[in-house]
């Protein structure tokens, strides 16, 4: 919901519930037609978008031999290295950081990010990184 809008949602609902309540009750007139397909091909094109997405981040994650990344942080930035590269970046590249129980996601735009799981991390290194992604120094 975060990268579509709340009102997208609502609107999409509100066709749905309309189209089937309307299809219910007998009406069967090309508007409707036409919105219930269009309902249906939004329906599929946002599944086959996660289920690419999906695939992509899944898919580079079994290429590896060991599925580990080792986190580093300092002052200024932080660094991501596994076998598959290395990512050196500054905190001020976090757009976003959605925190979940057992780990954050930080997002750098709308479709790169990475996860933190939070069970590795002792209480003073999330404290640290949690400063940093706040804006605190």
């Amino acid at each position: 919901m975060r990268g579509h809008g709340l009102r997208f949602f609502v609107v999409f609902a509100l066709l749905a519930a309309v189209t089937v309540y309307s299809i219910s009750h007998g009406e069967r007139s090309w508007v409707i037609g036409v919105i219930g397909s269009l309902i249906d091909f939004v329906g599929m094109f946002f599944a086959i978008i996660d289920v690419a997405h999906f695939r992509n981040t899944v898919g580079r994650f079994r290429q590896m031999r060991v599925p580990e990344a080792t986190l580093s942080c300092s002052e200024d930035q932080f660094t991501l290295p596994s076998e598959l590269g290395s990512a050196t970046l500054p905190w001020s590249s976090v757009t976003e950081v959605w925190r979940h129980p057992h780990f954050w996601l930080i997002l750098f735009s709308r479709s790169q990010f990475s996860t933190l799981p939070l069970d590795f991390l002792n209480d003073q290194t999330r404290a640290f990184i949690h400063a940093r992604l706040s804006g605190e120094r």
